[in-house]
């Protein structure tokens, strides 16, 4: 989403990519060019901007960075999860992350296609994912498809039991993020 992008613009001082037909965004942080742009909501849309992405390549490495819902209540508000292994609701293939040294990942994030009650979220908090988010199995699926390396780092935004987005604030939502 954009405001997604405009945290990582600011931390890592990316400028505008003019012209550039996919990335609106690049620049360096130490020794590694950066690229960024907004995927959409949605794992099909994912899989396609990775796809585009990659294409343009080549790259070393993908990172999937945004907000994702808190499911443990391990994870308040406002902390990171950088999961070890992501999978695609409710049963698609699990993908094995790969952060970035010195960061360590640990626990599960899963890709839904959209919002869900509490008989939902509950069984995939039990299978050990402690949060949700909308993008990360569709770019892990299309990475490991190119044998790209990927990482998911995810700021926990809200928590389905309280019932912050509801499916009108969900709506208000363009399939960019907007």
């Amino acid at each position: 989403m954009q405001p997604e992008l405009k945290a990582i613009i600011a931390s890592f001082g990316l400028k505008p990519a003019k012209g550039d037909p996919v990335f609106s965004h690049t620049g360096s942080a130490g020794g590694w060019s950066v690229a960024s742009l907004v995927v959409g909501m949605g794992p099909a849309l994912a899989r396609e901007a990775t796809r585009k992405a990659l294409a343009a390549g080549p790259f070393d490495h993908v990172m999937v960075v945004g907000i994702a819902g808190g499911l443990d209540p391990a994870l308040p508000v406002g902390s990171l999860l950088v999961p070890s292994r992501v999978q695609l609701y409710p049963d698609g293939p699990e993908y094995r992350a790969h952060p970035i040294a010195p960061r360590q990942a640990s626990g599960g994030l899963m890709t839904t296609d959209g919002l869900f009650d509490d008989d939902i979220w509950r069984p995939i908090l039990e299978r050990g994912f402690g949060a949700v988010d909308m993008e990360a199995a569709g770019v892990a699926e299309v990475c490991e498809e190119a044998g790209v390396a990927w990482s998911v780092y995810r700021g926990i935004s809200d928590r389905p039991d309280e019932h912050i987005v509801d499916q009108a604030v969900f709506s208000l939502s363009k399939p960019d993020g907007r």
